[in-house]
C-alpha cells in the first residue's frame, strides 16, 4: 500500500523536477539484506509521515535545526523551509533513502497543499459561522418588522371602522336636520295660512309682526256680561265702538 503510493508520488516528483533519489544499490551495495533493511526503514518513515500523528503535528519552531546521520535525516527534527512547502518547515523522516538530505519531494508538496487547504477550510468555516449569525440577526429583524406591519394593519382597520361609523352618523344627522327643516317649512306655511284665514274672516284684525290686533276698534265689556264669557258673541255688538 505505502510502496505503491510512494512510486506514484515519485513519478509526479520527477515530472515536477524534484531531485532524483539514489537507488538502494547506490546507498547500500551489500545486497538483498541491506535492501530489506532500507525497505523497512522506508515503511517506518512513511508511517511517520503519512500517519495520523504526523498530519496533526504542530509545525516546529524555525530555530530547530535538522540533524543528519551521514546524508540522512536523524530523528524527528525539522527540515528547512522550501518554496514547494509554502515556505513552511516539516518533520524530517528517519533514515530513509527516499528522503536524502531532507529533499523536498512530491509527498511534502502535497502535505503543504493539504495544510494550506485546511487553513482555507478553517477560514471559510469561520466566515460561514459569521454569515450564519448575520442571517439569524436579519431573520429576527424580519420577524420584528412583520409584527410591526401586522400591528399597523390592525390599527388601520380599526381607524377605517371608526371613519365608517362617523360617516354613517353624519348621514343620520343630515337626514334628521333635513326632516326638521321640512317640518319648520311646513309649520311656517300653516301659520301663514292661519293668519290669512283670520284676516279674511274677521276683517277686524291686522297683523302686527306675529300678533293680531283689532283694526280701529276697541273691545268693551258691558256690565250685564260680567257673569258670562268676556268675549262672548252677545257682548260683541255692544262692545265694539
Amino acid at each position: 500500500m505505502f510502496r505503491a503510493g510512494v512510486s506514484a508520488l515519485a513519478l509526479v516528483a520527477a515530472a515536477w523536477g524534484a531531485p532524483a533519489a539514489p537507488s538502494d544499490e547506490a546507498v547500500c551495495p551489500a545486497g538483498a539484506a541491506c535492501g530489506a533493511r532500507a525497505a523497512a526503514a522506508e515503511e517506518a518513515a512513511l508511517l511517520q509521515v503519512q500517519g495520523p500523528n504526523t498530519w496533526g503535528q504542530t509545525t516546529p519552531a524555525p530555530s530547530v535545526q535538522c540533524t543528519y546521520s551521514g546524508t540522512y535525516c536523524a530523528g524527528d527534527q525539522c527540515c528547512p523551509r522550501a518554496p514547494e512547502t509554502g515556505d513552511k518547515t516539516y518533520p524530517c523522516p528517519s533514515a530513509s533513502p527516499k528522503f536524502i538530505g531532507c529533499d523536498v519531494t512530491t509527498t511534502w508538496w502535497l502535505y503543504g497543499e493539504v495544510m494550506r487547504l485546511r487553513g482555507q477550510i478553517d477560514a471559510l468555516s469561520a466566515n460561514q459561522t459569521h454569515l450564519t449569525s448575520q442571517v439569524d440577526a436579519l431573520r429576527a429583524d424580519d420577524t420584528q418588522l412583520r409584527a410591526e406591519v401586522d400591528a399597523l394593519r390592525a390599527n388601520e382597520t380599526q381607524l377605517k371602522a371608526e371613519v365608517d361609523a362617523m360617516a354613517e352618523n353624519q348621514t343620520h344627522l343630515q337626514t334628521t336636520v333635513g326632516a326638521l327643516e321640512d317640518n319648520e317649512t311646513r309649520l311656517q306655511a300653516e301659520v301663514e295660512a292661519l293668519n290669512a284665514t283670520v284676516q279674511e274672516s274677521c276683517g277686524l284684525f291686522v297683523k302686527d309682526g306675529d300678533t293680531l290686533v283689532l283694526k280701529g276698534a276697541k273691545l268693551m265689556v258691558e256690565a250685564d256680561c260680567s257673569s258670562g264669557p268676556v268675549l262672548s258673541t252677545s257682548c260683541l255688538s255692544a262692545s265694539v265702538q
